[in-house]
């Protein structure tokens, strides 16, 4: 399988070269004069945009929201271990 998939390839490279088409003698020397004559140079800003900032105070709300929600999950833990040892106390199984 491998060998006639690299057979085929091989074949479409040898066709691809066979009808090439050459380009223009002075193609070489526009593209070396678009890259070489004064391109406008865009610089680069520094710094955190709003997008970034904004999911910093997001991230920070969810850290804060998690800490939040897990001490009223133990409060709420401990208060119900506290309640049903209570009724056992009230109401022992018989």
């Amino acid at each position: 399988m491998l060998a006639a998939r690299t057979a085929f390839e091989l074949s479409l490279e040898k066709q691809a070269m066979e009808n090439a088409i050459a380009p223009p003698a002075d193609l070489r020397n526009k593209i070396a004069d678009k890259i070489a004559g004064g391109g406008q140079v865009i610089p680069i800003r520094s710094g955190t945009s709003g997008k970034k900032s904004w999911f910093k105070y997001a991230a920070a709300a969810s850290v804060i929201l998690l800490a939040g929600s897990l001490f009223y999950n133990i409060t709420l833990y401990k208060k119900n271990k506290s309640l049903q040892a209570t009724m056992k106390k009230q109401w022992p199984a018989e």
